[in-house]
């Protein structure tokens, strides 16, 4: 396996339904790049507001495409605390071993915000889950746990605001 896509794709908050949307763009592509690829694999943690976190394992296939098959169900998990994003690269890695991994943090975020916009405290937050307290990952939480958990070849973070130079200089390491 060349690449493995770890989607860490927390919708438990205001943007639950557009998870189905985002799935479906993503057994599509193969139809819009005209063929499949079996280089690349892709692992799902979706956590949803009503339904609790599930995991996928997603490959294509040269007929009928995308495949997606459910692996688990985890309950209610809080996708605000860095050892459940821990947990799931540490879980992805493992069924998909690759020679390349991305990971895709899928949610809202705040990128790097002053004090001044904010009239609190600065922020830096991605991953927000409003059923645990509305909790939410910092950026610099995001960098110890892909310290920890071994780093990425890519990282993209599919949220407002979190592609500018402060957030991208925070991760660098």
């Amino acid at each position: 396996q060349k690449w493995t896509v770890l989607i860490y794709m927390n919708g438990d908050n205001s943007l639950s339904a557009a998870t189905d949307a985002d799935l479906e763009e993503l057994e599509r592509i193969d139809t819009l790049r005209g063929q499949a690829s079996s280089d690349v694999s892709f692992v799902i943690q979706r956590d949803e507001r009503f339904s609790g976190a599930r995991r996928y394992i997603a490959s294509y296939l040269p007929n009928p495409g995308m495949e997606m098959q459910e692996i688990e169900g985890l309950g209610e998990v809080n996708m605000a605390d860095p050892q459940t994003l821990a947990d799931f690269l540490a879980w992805g890695k493992s069924v998909r071993p690759a020679d390349h991994y991305a990971l895709i943090v899928w949610d809202h975020g705040t990128g790097f915000r002053t004090r001044a916009v904010t009239r609190s405290a600065a922020l830096k937050n991605i991953s927000w889950d409003e059923t645990d307290g509305n909790d939410s990952l910092t950026v610099d939480e995001v960098h110890t746990v892909l310290q920890q958990q071994g780093g990425v070849d890519l990282l993209c973070f599919d949220a407002c605001l979190m592609a500018n130079t402060e957030v991208a200089h925070q991760l660098k390491d």
